[in-house]
């Protein structure tokens, strides 16, 4: 007889959990703030949100210990899946709307690479209503340095990147999605962001898209990444919004409550006091 298939949420094991001080500051008084389960992918067991009463910092007490994290992250879970990176697709085929989206790369984000040879008033009509969108998808820096991307999955933003010009690198827990994104050329350390063995000052620019929320120790790995940035270096970091709409609408039903993987819930003011606290430049 065979195993059972282990995205089978049959099979799935409620993790070992214990409680936890705040890991913003430390302290051990918190009250209840949003009691939840799993609507993603299933793992057994109700996890509670719970508010430092020193600081506000919302995170996940008790938690999965660490030797059971694992549990919380089956074969089905959707980041091991991701579509390809929207600004991949920026630059893919032809035609009138990628040269538009070269344009807008040449003439406002620093890529004059990628100029295109038609420039046409089509083209820059077009380029002015996609203006707003290519923004949003590309980093506003030239991509001439180094970029490391934590949490970088199969490899789709720094293929992205590496379409601009960036030397990439990445790192990634799951040795699955991590073959898949050096299966495409890029150079992945498999592993905790804090085990990786990259020099001080080495990057100039550093992503860490929804990887935060996911650590245990989210103070160490700020200062990690600062670190690696050069003395020019940007660090760029996304993370659902404990503060937003989303949140004091939906409370426990909150798609990004994501428990129990998601063990921390930044707003903009807690993650703004990480940030200081952990030596921005």
């Amino acid at each position: 007889m065979s195993d059972p298939a282990p995205a089978d949420p049959k099979y799935r094991r409620e993790p070992r959990v214990a409680a936890v001080p705040c890991p913003l500051c430390g302290g051990r008084d918190a009250r209840p703030h949003w009691v939840g389960r799993d609507r993603l992918t299933g793992v057994p067991g109700t996890f509670s949100v719970v508010s430092c009463a020193a600081c506000g910092f919302l995170y996940l007490s008790p938690r999965p210990i660490p030797e059971d994290l694992h549990l919380c992250y089956p074969a089905d879970y959707h980041a091991y899946h991701p579509a390809p990176a929207e600004g991949h697709k920026l630059l893919r085929g032809g035609g009138l709307r990628a040269d538009a989206h070269r344009l807008v790369l040449a003439n406002e984000l620093g890529y004059p690479a990628m100029r295109p040879e038609r420039a046409g008033i089509a083209v820059r009509l077009l380029a002015a209503l996609r203006a707003p969108r290519v923004r949003k998808l590309v980093f506003p820096m030239r991509g001439k340095g180094r970029m490391l991307d934590v949490g970088c999955s199969t490899g789709a933003r720094m293929a992205s990147c590496a379409q601009l010009g960036w030397r990439v690198s990445g790192i990634e827990n799951s040795p699955e999605a991590a073959a898949e994104a050096r299966r495409g050329g890029a150079e992945v350390f498999v592993g905790d962001l804090l085990d990786a063995n990259y020099p001080p000052r080495g990057f100039e620019l550093v992503t860490c898209f929804h990887v935060l929320e996911h650590v245990l120790d989210p103070r160490r790995a700020m200062r990690t990444m600062i670190d690696w940035l050069s003395d020019e270096g940007t660090l760029v970091v996304e993370l659902p919004n404990a503060a937003g709409l989303g949140a004091r609408t939906f409370g426990t039903h909150w798609f990004l409550l994501d428990v129990p993987r998601h063990l921390h819930h930044f707003t903009p003011r807690t993650l703004a006091r990480l940030v200081e606290e952990s030596g921005a430049r």
